[in-house]
């Protein structure tokens, strides 16, 4: 059985090239592409801190609880390790960036950004959907959760 550490650590490397990609993609002016690498970056972090408890981290959707895998990472996260993260700047990122992920979003619901980053909607293409100042607000929010992370998360892996 592999560490609760090596469980965690890969999460934290695609959190890693998540963050690159969408850096780039801001410097390209490709704004829905940076939201969508970005809106990655704080879903890989959380599934790396469920992974830190070694507790499975949620792939697919739910049909009894009618709960996205999203929705469901959140809520674990949330579970293992609230109360670990209590009273640091991670537990105020955390909260911080679920606010302003689904503030990107007509429906409010966080895990939609990548929709609408990836597809037309509404009449809207994605690529007329956000811009420069959601692009970078986000990037550099998930910057600083991902660091935050990776100071936090080896003091609470079990």
């Amino acid at each position: 059985m592999r560490s609760h550490r090596a469980a965690r650590e890969p999460y934290l490397r695609i959190a890693k090239r998540n963050l690159l990609m969408a850096q780039l993609l801001h410097l390209r002016e490709f704004y829905e592409g940076s939201i969508f690498h970005a809106s990655h970056v704080f879903e890989c972090v959380i599934s790396a801190g469920i992974a830190s408890q070694n507790q499975p981290v949620p792939y697919r959707y739910d049909p009894k609880t009618g709960a996205t895998a999203h929705a469901k990472k959140i809520h674990d996260f949330q579970t293992y390790c609230g109360t670990k993260i209590a009273g640091t700047q991670l537990q105020t990122e955390f909260a911080s960036l679920s606010v302003l992920l689904a503030s990107l979003t007509p429906t409010g619901k966080a895990e939609q950004v990548r929709n609408h980053a990836l597809y037309w909607m509404n009449g809207i293409e994605p690529q007329n959907r956000f811009g420069r100042r959601d692009a970078i607000l986000l990037t550099w929010r998930v910057r600083r959760f991902l660091h935050e992370a990776q100071r936090i998360l080896p003091v609470i892996t079990i």
